[in-house]
């Protein structure tokens, strides 16, 4: 995807009330990007955040809106009816498209990466220049890329994922008691670790 676009990818997954920059790929003349790997930005202000909390528990929605909605530009999204209303776009779209809601020479457009029990497990987005183009090329893209990313993490789940608290598989293909040691942590975590107590 990036070498087609040759601007900025990106994975975000949710974190709280904001997304979580998982991954970035960027080229040195490419618009700008407020997103870093490893960064943060509010749900309600990119187009990766607002995947993410469409497809979320709806108790989700009423807690980005309690904690306010920090607007970037005149396009923000800043009232909670506001909020709603594009989240039920979103939700019927299966895409978000943001012209300048951070900064007015960037537009973001993302879509949901799903798990293989069919939830939202990420967003995968690009952020290009804000110039009017349509978005559709850009989506059908990320699109293909979201199938893709499905695909290799219904691969990583283990067939027998109901047994195993873990369920995946994927980081630990070649260690099988690495496998276990994860697995040990989710069904007991007071065994896995050590305690240092102060003297």
């Amino acid at each position: 995807m990036h070498e087609r676009v040759r601007q900025h990818t990106q994975l975000g997954v949710l974190s709280g009330t904001d997304v979580l920059f998982i991954e970035r790929l960027s080229t040195r003349d490419a618009v700008l990007n407020a997103t870093l790997i490893g960064g943060r930005m509010p749900l309600h202000a990119s187009s990766s955040g607002l995947v993410l909390l469409a497809f979320a528990d709806p108790a989700l929605v009423t807690e980005v809106v309690r904690q306010g909605l920090r607007v970037y530009t005149e396009h923000t999204l800043r009232t909670e009816k506001d909020l709603r209303a594009r989240l039920r776009q979103v939700r019927a779209d299966g895409f978000a498209v943001n012209d300048g809601h951070i900064h007015a020479e960037s537009r973001g457009i993302a879509v949901p990466v799903s798990g293989p029990d069919g939830s939202v497990y990420a967003a995968v987005g690009f952020v290009v220049p804000n110039d009017g183009a349509s978005p559709h090329p850009y989506i059908g893209l990320l699109r293909r890329a979201a199938a893709g990313i499905a695909k290799d993490l219904a691969e990583a789940y283990r067939a027998d994922a109901e047994e195993h608290p873990l369920g995946i598989r994927s980081l630990v293909r070649g260690s099988e008691r690495s496998l276990e040691y994860f697995e040990q942590l989710t069904s007991d975590p007071h065994d896995a670790g050590i305690v240092v107590r102060g003297e």
